[in-house]
């Protein structure tokens, strides 16, 4: 605890033109108690910060004197030790580093939002630790935390495990609490800009509804209805993906997809795995081909990001926009080259293929293993 605390409950105890008596009636304590901590020639009762932080209606960070300034940076610098590490696969170290951050700053809700990403944003198989520590992060930042863009991160991952989890009802009951699409923060601020922030905001809304409508279409063409069926056919699978990306090449009628190159890469991927299903391997190599072409220029694309060569859009619609002003992005550090590679070796859908002794995916399959190894 700051030995100058009582400075700082001086000093706002006057901005807020607050007698020591006031003060005292509020705490239920005598006045002379606060003027020894004025003079510092005594401290506050530990379980008083709260209610003095809620008095001056500032962080207790801010009453206890914490430089606020060198706390965000050297969170910042634990995040991006530990995602350097993540990066490269070591994902274990990485959250040895973020929970060793945790043991210096206890209260830091970035910190535990970092950890719940490591744990479940992965793509091997999740473990039971693994989902214990995201409800235990999650429902802390719920009860504790006040600022609703981090409590609003929590209900998102916490309504992910608790559906894959089974537990349906934690996680509807979670979800109702958000904010209806039309009332959400990106929608209003449509609303109240005007000029430049007004067509910034709403090229960034696009960006995100293209986003959203391929989760959805992901939703709509892969999971089944009531009676465990699916609701489409292959046939109306490959469709609805050639519908999607027809979309895309409009809004990227340049031929610039950015970050949504990885998007495309899994839809024509997709499309491939359909055709084996009936039966059109020539399809089925065509499209495998077309998702290879762009998750490599996913790879290309993350290599000039991240050697800070910033990459910008330029269709007609974002023409300008760069991906750091894109928070959300389906791009990350990830070969993608390689992970195709893998659920080509992994997936038994793909099995036909190689059977057939189809030399145009073997091709593929070699292309894609030289840029894993290059990369």
């Amino acid at each position: 605890m700051n030995m100058n605390i009582g400075e700082t409950i001086k000093k706002l105890r006057k901005q807020k033109d607050m007698t020591q008596e006031q003060l005292a009636e509020y705490l239920n304590i005598s006045p002379q108690a606060i003027s020894r901590w004025e003079i510092n020639s005594t401290l506050p009762d530990i379980t008083l910060v709260p209610m003095l932080a809620n008095i001056f209606d500032v962080s207790t960070d801010v009453l206890l004197g914490v430089d606020i300034a060198v706390k965000k940076k050297r969170i910042n610098e634990i995040s991006a030790n530990a995602r350097k590490y993540s990066e490269k696969g070591y994902n274990g170290k990485a959250l040895e580093i973020l929970h060793d951050g945790l043991k210096e700053y206890p209260n830091s809700y970035w910190l535990m939002l970092d950890i719940i990403y490591k744990r479940w944003a992965k793509t091997t198989e999740r473990t039971e630790e693994d989902k214990k520590e995201v409800i235990y992060f999650g429902e802390k930042i719920l009860a504790e935390c006040t600022d609703d863009n981090y409590r609003h991160d929590a209900i998102r991952w916490l309504c992910d495990v608790y559906s894959n989890m089974g537990e349906n009802e934690k996680a509807e009951k979670l979800a109702l609490k958000m904010p209806f699409s039309f009332e959400s923060r990106d929608a209003l601020l449509t609303t109240i800009y005007s000029g430049d922030k007004k067509h910034n905001q709403i090229r960034k809304n696009i960006y995100f509804d293209i986003m959203t409508l391929y989760d959805n279409m992901q939703f709509i063409v892969h999971y089944p209805l009531d009676n465990g069926k699916n609701p489409y056919t292959p046939e109306e699978r490959i469709i609805l993906h050639k519908k999607f990306n027809e979309i895309l090449n409009i809004i990227f009628d340049d031929g610039n997809f950015g970050s949504f190159s990885i998007i495309l890469g899994k839809s024509y991927t997709d499309i491939a795995i359909y055709s084996i299903q009936i039966g059109n391997y020539e399809a089925a190599v065509e499209n495998l081909k077309i998702a290879s072409e762009y998750v490599i220029k996913q790879d290309e694309i993350y290599e000039k990001y991240s050697s800070e060569t910033e990459q910008e859009y330029t269709s007609l619609f974002l023409r300008g926009m760069k991906l750091s002003d894109l928070k959300r992005t389906y791009s990350s550090p990830n070969n993608h080259a390689k992970d195709l590679l893998e659920m080509i070796h992994t997936n038994s859908a793909f099995a036909p293929l190689g059977v057939c002794g189809n030399k145009d995916f073997f091709e593929i399959v070699e292309n894609l293993r030289k840029y894993a190894k290059n990369n």
